[in-house]
């Protein structure tokens, strides 16, 4: 019977850990977008506060799901611990991705920055002298 009970936790607390590398994954969403430059305090905490209800129902309903519902802390925070290991891991690996992927974007949007405030700049100057000769 002992066997068991310690097979079926051994069981929930890989799950647990499983489950806290998805939550990594899914938080990876968040830096991808950070690094796309929704990185303002405002945009920030708007995002954690997004992905901390929106992480909130999936971690209940794994409760619900492998352990009849019981919150057990030593599972949030192996939880906790995994998304750290996949933080950690190929967490890293994934933001050397983003950067790649969002390398060439970032030069197309500088260019088009560029060329869109010598453009604002121009009309700006060429309504002031418009103004200039209707005085």
């Amino acid at each position: 019977m002992d066997r068991v009970i310690i097979s079926q936790e051994l069981d929930f607390l890989l799950y647990s850990i499983i489950f806290g590398v998805f939550i990594g994954i899914y938080y990876d969403i968040f830096r991808f977008l950070r690094e796309m430059g929704l990185n303002s305090k405002p945009a920030v905490i708007a995002e954690d506060l997004f992905f901390c209800l929106s992480i909130s129902i999936p971690v209940f309903l794994f409760f619900c799901a492998v352990n009849r519902g019981n919150i057990s802390p030593y599972s949030l925070i192996v939880m906790l611990l995994g998304a750290i290991l996949y933080r950690c891991t190929i967490g890293r690996i994934t933001v050397i991705i983003f950067k790649l992927i969002l390398k060439p974007f970032r030069v197309m949007f500088k260019a088009i920055a560029k060329l869109w405030r010598k453009i604002h700049h121009r009309k700006k100057r060429s309504s002031k002298q418009k103004v200039k000769h209707a005085l």
